[in-house]
């Protein structure tokens, strides 16, 4: 195993030193921080006449005695950056490191450009996602603006830039500061310090903080209350909303509480409370931090060792209506017809955990609120949290229409513990969530438009899988649905022919995936006698009492001998009409009829679906 070497800036080798040999070692790439970097715009508008390699460095060079790094992706270790490079009889002067020249090397871990005097240009990306880079010596003369940090985007391991100042810098405890020290231009992510003072007057340069990970503690010249908590947190929301310590807080004051194994319900401090339920984009990573301690929390509370992947599911998106309602601002926009361009409160993972409005004109009774994207950020992060893979789907109007849509896909385990057979549905917990609670109408559906009428709805369907728990990468080939739940013989109607395909499980290896995804009736990933039970019980309570009395009669004679003269038929009746169980309503059914007149019932539900649902509802409460 190869050990990481780390050396301070402050004992780099001597120019003389500069012809070091290093091994040489490609890897690849990960891409930028998706919505942090701007577009690259390189400025070198010169023709190269030629290239040169030094240490395995790629230089191009120019007329009139120019070089420019063009690639570093070779380099490893301390990568020293000369102030020329030599060929045939000609001295080159580094002026430029050009973008992505160092992009993904995890090989390098310093970085000395200090005697490089010529170097003006770090242009973007050049050292982006170089993740073992630990220390990094800036030239003299080099250009800083205010997207020069984007150049050290993804360097999750850098600890301090050197030396003190430079033309057009100043450095002070390892942090990058412009020249008059009136704006920071890049904090190192990986300093160790867990404070930081902030003087008055001082600016933020894009990307500063980007990625800080062991920052705790801002300090801030004005005084903290409840008063000044708003002022505060608008105008430091350029560091804090790039912090990715949850756990942050200002003059000592945390802005977030949660115990160490999220036993504990996380808390919002109550002087920061009203401001970050109202503007939640002031300070977006540390909130998000905060979403998945909840998230944690609340799987906490209510989900068991031995809950199915499919129980979970369920419970989680009972939990999520019940906790927040549909934004009504964002609803009347929508009715006038306007395009919803979207407040941050409502597009951020923590949305659903902290949104919250208090009762006025606009929100009709105090609560949490978010939209379709709020709904989706906060499925995910709960079914994540309870080990079940689920990713959000986002699309756009099919029709052209102004405001498109987000619901989930879930992923839940096989029906045979074979991974290439797990099955994925669709959720939709925003159409799920009214008024009077919720119900199932868009839970574990399929994109047959039939079935799930986002189809017809909405285009460009696409996951969006941006962090560690992705497991989805793009849009199933095909999705199942609970509407088919113990359909085996594909008539649309659960009847005890079905029943008899079931219990001849020990033979499903015969079967078609949709049969045994359909067999699998309580989602525990197996389709055993467990499975034959629940549907023998539906069938069982069912047979022969087509008009749904709770008793079997003449009535029901009369209305299966009616059918078969050509009189119609509710499908859901047809359940109880195949009384000997043979796939088929015919004078057969008829005559068995006659022997089952006085059997009772009592109410039943014929729909499978709901039958299905109060089951695993049941099995829930004990």
């Amino acid at each position: 195993m190869k050990t990481k070497t780390s050396i301070r800036i402050s004992t780099f080798l001597t120019a003389a030193a500069m012809a070091l040999s290093m091994q040489t070692s490609l890897c690849a790439a990960a891409a930028p921080e998706a919505g942090q970097i701007p577009p690259l715009n390189s400025s070198n508008t010169q023709t190269p006449v030629g290239e040169i390699t030094q240490n395995n460095i790629i230089y191009s060079i120019f007329d009139g005695n120019e070089a420019h790094v063009k690639d570093g992706s070779a380099a490893s270790g301390t990568v020293q950056i000369p102030d020329a490079v030599y060929a045939n009889g000609t001295y080159y002067i580094v002026k430029k490191i050009e973008s992505r020249a160092f992009e993904g090397n995890d090989n390098i871990t310093a970085l000395d450009m200090q005697y490089a005097s010529g170097l003006t240009d770090i242009e973007m990306q050049a050292f982006a996602n170089c993740k073992n880079l630990e220390t990094v010596a800036l030239p003299f003369n080099v250009t800083i603006n205010q997207f020069f940090a984007v150049a050290f985007s993804g360097c999750t391991s850098l600890r301090e830039f050197v030396p003190t100042y430079g033309k057009n810098y100043f450095i002070e405890s390892g942090i990058v500061y412009n020249k008059n020290k009136t704006q920071i231009i890049k904090y190192p992510p990986a300093k160790p310090d867990t404070s930081y003072t902030v003087n008055d007057g001082l600016t933020v340069g894009f990307n500063a903080f980007n990625g800080v990970r062991y920052l705790q503690n801002i300090n801030v010249p004005t005084e903290l209350n409840e008063s000044t908590a708003g002022t505060i947190l608008k105008k430091y929301n350029a560091i804090l909303r790039q912090i990715e310590n949850g756990n942050i807080s200002i003059n000592g004051v945390s802005i977030f509480t949660y115990s160490e194994d999220d036993s504990e319900e996380p808390q919002v401090n109550p002087v920061f409370r009203d401001v970050i339920c109202s503007n939640l984009e002031f300070i977006t990573s540390p909130s998000n931090q905060y979403a998945k301690h909840y998230a944690n929390y609340v799987v906490k509370q209510i989900i068991n060792d031995n809950d199915t992947d499919f129980i979970k599911a369920l419970k989680l998106h009972n939990w999520l209506c019940e906790r927040v309602n549909y934004d009504p601002v964002v609803s009347a926009a929508i009715a006038r017809g306007e395009t919803y361009i979207g407040e941050k409160k409502n597009h951020c993972d923590a949305s659903a955990f902290l949104h919250y409005e208090n009762a006025s004109d606009s929100y009709s009774e105090a609560g949490y609120y978010t939209v379709c994207d709020g709904y989706s950020r906060a499925y995910k992060l709960l079914l994540n949290a309870a080990g079940v893979c689920c990713e959000r789907v986002e699309a756009e109007p099919a029709d052209g229409g102004k405001n498109g849509h987000a619901w989930s896909v879930v992923k839940l385990n096989a029906y045979d513990n074979a991974p290439d057979n797990d099955r994925c549905y669709y959720v939709d917990v925003t159409w799920d969530d009214n008024k009077n609670g919720w119900d199932y109408t868009y839970f574990m559906r399929s994109d047959n438009p039939d079935d799930f009428n986002h189809s017809s709805k909405y285009t460009n369907w696409h996951i969006v899988g941006n962090d560690e728990n992705s497991k989805l990468s793009a849009i199933p080939e095909k999705t199942y649905s609970i509407k088919n739940l113990g359909d085996l013989n594909g008539d649309k109607n659960v009847t005890g022919a079905d029943l008899v395909i079931l219990r001849d499980y020990d033979n499903s290896s015969n079967w078609s995936d949709d049969q045994r995804a359909n067999a699998d009736l309580n989602f525990d990933g197996v389709i055993d006698d467990n499975d034959v039970q629940f549907l023998a019980e539906f069938v069982d309570a069912r047979l022969g009492d087509i008009n749904g009395s709770g008793t079997v009669d003449q009535d029901d004679y009369n209305s299966l001998a009616n059918y078969l003269t050509g009189i119609g038929m509710v499908d859901y009746m047809k359940v109880a009409a195949d009384v000997n169980m043979d796939g088929n309503i015919d004078n057969n059914d008829l005559e068995a009829l006659k022997s089952l007149f006085g059997r009772s019932y009592g109410k039943v539900k014929y729909r499978f679906n709901e039958y299905c649902f109060d089951k695993i509802q049941q099995q829930i409460a004990e």
